[in-house]
Parts: C-alpha cells; structure tokens; sequence
C-alpha cells in the first residue's frame, strides 16, 4: 500500500470518527462521503478496499435516497479496512500495524531492525501502540538506522508528540 492510499483512508475514516461523535447520521455519512469524492478523493491514490466502502456509504444510489444502519456501516468498515470505527484507538492501531509491516518488508534481511520489531510485539498485542512504536523509534534513532521517508510517513497523523518529535529525528538520520 502507498502513503497516499494509507492517508486516504486515515483522513476518511478519521473524519467519519469526527461525525460519530456527533450521533449517527446516515445522511451525514453518506454526504461525507459523496463530498470526499469531489473534493479530497482525487488528491490521494486508493485501495480497492476504500473504493468498495466509499462505493457502499454514497447516500445516493441511482437517484434513490437509501440509509444504512449504524451497525452495518461499522461491520463494513471492519470487514474491508480492518479499522473500528467506534474506537478512538483504531487509526493508531491501524497505523501501527502498517508501519510495522512496512518496517518488516524493508528490512526484512537485517536481524536487528527485526528483533526491535520483535521486542515490541507483546506491547502491541495488549494495545500499548504508543509506547511500542515509541521504543521502536528510540531504538532506530539509537542505532542511527535510516528509514525509507515512505514508510517513515506513514506515522504522520499519529498525533502524539513524543511519537512525533522522534519520527522527525530520524528525518535526520
């Protein structure tokens, strides 16, 4: 997946998380999404996964006005993104999950960039992402390992500043 497909998502799925705190809408929901067509979506390379969302959640359908309920709009989400929509922690989930496997691929024939990987993983099964991918950049920039910017990127909407003043370290490096 690219940045821009992985940022098309985060930024669609983070705006449909801003419109739930509002009281579910099915209305709302699909004008968001018609007006992420116009005028975000052709900015960003996608996923086949987001099309089929975003294809689902158009409020109009062939001129007729159509809803869908709560539940089915998050089932969708979780089944083609793998993100729950309900949950505040679900981007950084998500986000980490990308990362690490991004960070696994490109170094996938250097031991230690995988045992930091490693170290980190129980921290990730109990849901402690933050301070996981914080001990994963610490050891990175300790060891001055350089990461590609692309994968690098993908832990720009990560709204932590801990997590934030390290990714900008190992711009450095």
């Amino acid at each position: 997946m690219t940045l821009e497909e992985i940022k098309a998502i985060v930024y669609y799925i983070q705006d449909l998380q801003a419109l739930w705190k509002e009281g579910y809408n099915a209305k709302k929901v699909g004008d968001y999404t018609s007006n992420f067509i116009c005028k975000d979506f052709r900015d960003y390379n996608t996923t086949n996964e987001l099309w089929e969302v975003i294809n689902e959640l158009q409020f109009m359908r062939e001129g007729e006005e159509w809803e869908k309920t709560k539940e089915e709009v998050e089932t969708l989400i979780q089944e083609k993104l793998g993100i729950r929509i309900c949950d505040p922690i679900s981007i950084l989930s998500y986000t980490t999950k990308l990362f690490i496997e991004r960070l696994t691929y490109d170094f996938s024939t250097d031991s230690l960039v995988l045992s930091f990987i490693e170290q980190i993983k129980e921290l990730i099964t109990y849901q402690e992402y933050t301070l996981a991918l914080e001990n994963l950049l610490k050891s990175l920039l300790e060891k001055c390992i350089f990461i590609p910017r692309d994968t690098l990127a993908i832990l720009d909407n990560i709204e932590d500043t801990q997590i934030q003043r390290l990714q900008q370290a190992l711009w450095g490096v």
